[in-house]
């Protein structure tokens, strides 16, 4: 199992847990006390010293939270946690679990072109959407909105250099409507942070480009693609 896929198993067991009605049962003498929790696949369990036991893919993480009430830790075992220390201790180990893979599924390029990346452009701004950019030449105004007329140039290319596209005559530029799925979506999100005037250089991960499909014959499938944008104009809608 690679990170990534163990990172969508522990998320979707972790949305599932918190989405359920997991409150527990008084009565029972067994943590977890109810169905739903036990089917959400990891639990939080007492231990014979009031410690709570968090089962985290395959491992154990040990949080000295006491969940018993003022009851005597010897018979903790048999001590339902409540739902809102339950909850909250559900959350606090899984992020302690899962951060390293969350962290490598946030990563959106691939581990070959990441390095490349970031021995070519060390200083690179990231988006939260796995975007990065370096801006060449600062804009002024305001930033495209949905809707509007944009006219801009461009040199697109493969990591290695090779160019598949461009339009740098300023005569003849290249114009479009934000978000109308006129371009790719990392040419979306790229634009819509541009200021009339600016040129920015984007590195856009294969799930913001052309994917898995590619564009070919130029653009292979899974390519990072590096653009030098210039932001012409900006007619509102």
């Amino acid at each position: 199992m690679t990170a990534i896929d163990f990172d969508f198993t522990v998320l979707e067991r972790f949305l599932r847990y918190v989405t359920y009605d997991t409150r527990s049962d008084d009565t029972s003498a067994t943590s977890p006390s109810t169905g739903r929790s036990i089917d959400a696949s990891w639990s939080v369990n007492l231990n014979s010293r009031g410690q709570t036991m968090a089962t985290v893919a395959g491992g154990i993480i040990t949080l000295t939270t006491d969940c018993t009430d003022g009851t005597d830790p010897e018979a903790s075992s048999a001590t339902p946690v409540k739902s809102s220390a339950r909850l909250f201790i559900a959350s606090f180990c899984f992020l302690l679990a899962a951060s390293p893979a969350l962290r490598a599924q946030r990563e959106k390029l691939p581990p070959a072109d990441l390095e490349v990346v970031e021995k070519t452009w060390p200083g690179a701004n990231k988006t939260t959407t796995g975007v990065r950019y370096v801006i060449q030449r600062e804009g002024q105004g305001d930033t495209p909105k949905p809707g509007d007329k944009v006219n801009v140039l461009y040199v697109g290319k493969l990591l290695d250099g090779t160019v598949f596209d461009q339009a740098t005559e300023a005569d003849k530029p290249f114009t479009f409507r934000v978000r109308r799925e006129m371009v790719i979506e990392g040419w979306e999100q790229v634009l819509q942070l541009m200021k009339r005037g600016e040129k920015r250089l984007a590195i856009i991960p294969p799930e913001m480009g052309y994917g898995t499909r590619g564009q070919p014959p130029k653009i292979g499938r899974n390519a990072t693609l590096v653009f030098e944008i210039e932001l012409l104009e900006i007619k509102p809608d």
